[in-house]
């Protein structure tokens, strides 16, 4: 688990703030202390072009809070969503970067005096969309998957 924000940091920067990947989900696990959010990983393994396989094969990498205080989701709808939700697609889950909050507001009351700090992690959209969430820890899975036979 990761709790060290510089070790945080990194990983995200590993896996290039998953710029562009789309999230295929968001769960509950271990008695609703973790959330789940898969995202469908675009980048090849030194991040610099998109996979060649993307159409074709997901690559999964779970992005897992660990001892969740808060989660907050902002859709952000505008009028023609809500008035038409047929027509969003795959394209509305796409983000635009996750990132580490430094100093956050969301994460202070939660400061233990023992030195156990917790952590507010914010994906982002291009628009207002967002998902908050403060945790003492973050996990990141590989979950490739194998090709279709």
């Amino acid at each position: 688990m990761l709790t060290d924000p510089a070790a945080i940091r990194a990983a995200l920067a590993d896996h290039q703030s998953f710029g562009e990947c789309v999230i295929t989900d968001v769960g509950w696990a271990h008695h609703g202390t973790s959330i789940e959010v898969p995202f469908d990983y675009i980048w090849n393994g030194d991040g610099t072009r998109i996979r060649d396989d993307l159409g074709s094969r997901p690559h999964i990498v779970v992005v897992r809070a660990v001892l969740v205080q808060e989660m907050h989701l902002a859709n952000a709808l505008n009028p023609s969503m809500l008035q038409e939700p047929e027509r969003m697609n795959w394209g509305l889950s796409e983000v635009a970067q996750v990132v580490l909050v430094e100093d956050s507001e969301l994460a202070r009351p939660y400061s233990h005096p023992r030195g156990l700090p917790c952590h507010h992690l914010a994906i982002e959209w291009e628009a207002d969309r967002r998902i908050d969430i403060v945790a003492f820890g973050f996990e990141l899975d590989e979950k490739p998957t194998r090709s279709p036979d």
